[in-house]
Formats: C-alpha cells, structure tokens, sequence
C-alpha cells in the first residue's frame, strides 16, 4: 500500500499555476457551495475543494481559515483540492507564516545547491 505524500507546501496561487504537485498543503477562508464542495479563498484566488473524504468529522464554520493537505485533481482545466486532513486556524499569524515559508524555501533551496 502506497502512503500519501506529505504535501508540499504551496499558496492557492501556486497551485492553480502548477497543479502538477499532487500532494498539498495550503490554507484559505472557506466558503460552502454544497454538500461536500467548498471554495477556497486567499488573497483574491479561489481553489475548489472537494471535502468528501472527511466525511462528518468535521464541520466547516463558513469564512473561517483552514490549513488542508490532500492532493491535487484536475479535470476540465481545473484543479481541485482533495482533501484528506483540514483543520482550523482562525488566528494564525498570516505574515509570520509567509516570513516562515520565505525562509524555509530559501533554505531548501540552498541545500539543493
């Protein structure tokens, strides 16, 4: 059995300019559209999310932010996010994350050097 990657951390932005990398984790306000669809929102860009596989363990509060792994599908042009793990972070501290993941993909970058 094949365990599921580990999600590669990515902003919705960048997942919706490469949906190539299939394991994710992003974050984004969530919005219900219906039954298990949601929609994704961070800083004006919008990823469809498909939440099927959390099943009734976990009930979205509407405008709240999320952090989700789970993987990237795509079909008819358009990605969509599988998710598999959400949980919310209301309070996070978006500008300390963006200056944490700046300096975390610098230092991956430079290992790779």
């Amino acid at each position: 059995m094949e365990l599921p990657g580990h999600g590669a951390i990515r902003y919705i932005e960048e997942i919706l300019q490469d949906p190539s990398t299939k394991s994710v984790r992003t974050f984004g306000f969530l919005s219900h559209v219906s039954g298990n669809t949601f929609t994704a929102e961070f800083r004006d860009r919008r990823l469809q999310v498909d939440a099927s596989l959390l099943g009734e363990q976990l009930v979205i509060k509407d405008g709240s932010l999320y952090m989700m792994i789970g993987e990237v599908e795509t079909s008819e042009d358009r990605p969509t996010l599988r998710v598999r793990v959400a949980r919310n972070v209301d309070g996070m501290d978006l500008n300390l994350f963006d200056a944490a993941l700046s300096v975390r993909r610098k230092f991956e970058a430079e290992l790779k050097a």
